[in-house]
């Protein structure tokens, strides 16, 4: 009986979380080009501001989530709002329509981390990585002067965009000069919390759900060391038949960037204060190169 009660609530989801149609006008503004993806508490689709003429993005509230979903919403329209950085989209309009909130927002440009790598193939050598997480470091930084952590510093939540197509090339002989290249943005602020608060009343109850991280810099900061992995792990190729192994074994590291490492994922040695420090271990380590 509880498996055919939990089925039926996917289904109902599945039926309130359709994806709006291309075409339909939000707002009597924002015209829905294509759905950009689907979150565990909201729809975000890329669309056209018909009274600027420019391209957008809209976030839709996930029905099938109710208050919760639009609760997260709101919070995260009142955060784009505070938070004025160009990596940063900023908050456009709040919107509610036929029973759905809306969030309208700057369409950041260029392709997510998780694509750059896992449908274009892009690999990074450490010199990169590294240069690339300093980069990414600054916009974090900027979040906690701010007075909020972001805490889901993802691959999919990190836009790259290519200033010169040479960039787009994973052999080119541009790489020398990797990131001076590249812009990068941040964006879905839908778990962003103020430094210091409580994780929210309508957190689930599971210890590992990102929404009731810390509020504090070093979880952004443990993100980050993850992301540094992601980005080391591209060039990685494991031997036919080798077995898994820890990352300290796997990957081929300076020994700078080892004690990083350990240091952002707080597995060895003493925890970065915070992301100030983060770059001027950044700065030691690309400088002696």
């Amino acid at each position: 009986m509880n498996r055919l009660l939990l089925q039926g609530k996917r289904l109902l989801a599945d039926w309130l979380d359709r994806p709006l149609r291309g075409g339909v006008i939000v707002g009597r503004r924002y015209r829905i080009d294509e759905l950009l993806g689907i979150g565990s508490y909201g729809l975000t689709y890329r669309c056209t501001d018909l009274l600027r003429g420019r391209p957008a993005a809209l976030k839709q509230a996930k029905p099938s989530k109710g208050a919760a979903a639009r609760e997260l919403l709101r919070r995260e329209a009142g955060m784009l709002e505070r938070l004025d950085h160009p990596a940063i989209p900023r908050a456009l309009a709040l919107l509610e329509e036929r029973g759905q909130l809306f969030l309208a927002s700057e369409l950041a440009a260029g392709v997510t981390l998780e694509d750059w790598i896992f449908e274009q193939g892009r690999t990074f050598s450490e010199a990169e990585a590294l240069r690339l997480v300093r980069s990414l470091a600054e916009i974090v930084g900027h979040v906690h002067k701010s007075g909020y952590v972001h805490l889901d510093v993802r691959i999919p939540n990190v836009l790259a965009k290519l200033s010169s197509s040479e960039f787009g090339a994973p052999n080119s002989a541009a790489r020398a000069g990797f990131a001076s290249g590249v812009s990068l943005s941040l964006i879905d602020f839908g778990l962003a919390r103020r430094i210091g608060e409580p994780p929210l009343a309508l957190a689930s109850a599971d210890e590992h759900d990102r929404r009731r991280a810390p509020a504090e810099p070093a979880s952004d900061l443990h993100d980050l060391g993850e992301l540094l992995l992601f980005l080391l792990y591209s060039s990685y190729e494991p031997a036919p038949g080798a077995p898994e192994r820890g990352w300290e074994e796997e990957l081929e590291l300076t020994p700078q960037a080892r004690r990083l490492l350990r240091r952002l994922l707080g597995s060895d040695g003493p925890p970065l204060s915070g992301v100030p420090e983060l770059l001027e271990e950044l700065d030691r380590m690309l400088a002696a190169r």
